[in-house]
Order: structure tokens, then C-alpha cells, then sequence
């Protein structure tokens, strides 16, 4: 939990300090924009508005572009810094699996029991022998977590500033559309009540 409140302040400063960049340009940025092929993209695809706002923004602010760079990598690596312990891991835990099955073969009941009792020993031993990597492996999944809770609190305070601003640039546009549309309706309205009345 504390590099969640580590990261908080650090994630927060990159925020405001990208953001006096931001406001300044009135560019609309391609998720918000009015092309037909993003409008069919997006509806087929269901696109998360959130995010395809924050990659336009991302790819024009340097220490945005890093982080995700960086996040991207650290993912990556992942993987490759698991790998041989979980190996390593599967295999032990595959052995006593396989010794447990295989034990029950044995008709000879104090026979059966003595081999338990060693089973159940080494394998208590081998648990007691991988709590550091464990430990580890704990605290590396807590801190993933924390960058993932942060990142995404980054992308909505990076990404509110802009619908903001589309819906102050935008709002008045969407008004005469439906103005002339209602006078339609008005007008056909006027059209069947005429027509009725007769």
C-alpha cells in the first residue's frame, strides 16, 4: 500500500504538469473528432472512449509516452522475471502431486502411511524453502496493482479536461439539428391533425 501512496503524488504531478499543455491547444483530438471512419470504428469495435483519448494525448506528450513505454516493458518483462521460478515451481509441486497419486498403490497400509508421513515432510520443507520467492512474488503483484489503480486514475485525470472542453465547443452545435428537426415534427403534426379534423 505505500508505493500506492508514493506513486499518487508522482502520477498527479505529471497530470498537472501535462495539463498546462493541453488546455492550451484547441486541437480535437481523433477519438472526439466528427470523421465517419472513427464514428464506424468505434461502434464496431465498442472502443473505451477513456483510453483512445488518452493514446492521442500520450503520443504528444513526451512524459506520457514514456510511462506507457515503461508500463508496456514492465509487463513484458514480467513474464521473463517469473519464468524460472514458476518453472522451477510446476516442477516440485508436479512431484508430490505425482507421489500422492502414486502412493496409493501401496497395499501395505504401514507401508502406506510411512511414505505419506515423508511426502508430507519434504513437501512442508519445500512451502518453508520458496516464502522468500513468494514474498516476493506477493509484493510484486501488490505493486502491480497499485501502477495499474494509478494509471488508470491518471488516463481519467488527463482525459476529463478534454471532454470538458468538447462539451463547451461542441454543446450549441448539437442544439439547431434538433431546433429544425422538431419544426418537422411540428409540421407534421399540424399535417395529421388537419387531415383527421376533416
Amino acid at each position: 500500500m505505500k508505493i500506492k501512496f508514493l506513486l499518487l503524488p508522482i502520477i498527479t504531478l505529471i497530470g498537472l504538469s501535462c495539463n498546462n499543455r493541453t488546455n492550451d491547444k484547441l486541437d480535437v483530438p481523433d477519438a472526439l473528432s466528427e470523421s465517419d471512419s472513427y464514428e464506424l470504428y468505434s461502434k464496431r469495435s465498442q472502443i473505451n472512449l477513456v483510453d483512445a483519448l488518452y493514446a492521442d494525448l500520450a503520443k504528444k506528450t513526451p512524459e506520457l509516452d514514456q510511462l506507457e513505454k515503461n508500463i508496456l516493458a514492465m509487463k513484458k518483462s514480467k513474464e521473463d522475471s517469473l519464468e524460472k521460478f514458476q518453472s522451477f515451481n510446476q516442477k516440485n509441486s508436479t512431484y508430490y502431486e505425482d507421489a500422492i497419486v502414486m502412493k496409493k498403490e501401496i497395499k501395505d497400509s504401514l507401508l502406506r502411511n510411512k511414505i505419506n508421513a515423508m511426502i508430507l515432510e519434504s513437501s512442508l520443507k519445500y512451502k518453508a524453502s520458496i516464502k522468500v520467492q513468494q514474498g516476493l512474488i506477493n509484493k510484486i503483484d501488490q505493486q502491480i496493482v497499485a501502477i495499474n489503480d494509478l494509471h488508470i486514475y491518471l488516463k481519467i485525470i488527463k482525459t476529463l479536461p478534454l471532454i470538458e472542453q468538447y462539451q463547451r465547443t461542441h454543446d450549441k452545435a448539437t442544439v439547431k439539428p434538433l431546433e429544425g428537426y422538431l419544426k418537422e415534427v411540428d409540421k407534421t403534426l399540424k399535417l395529421v391533425d388537419t387531415i383527421t379534423k376533416k
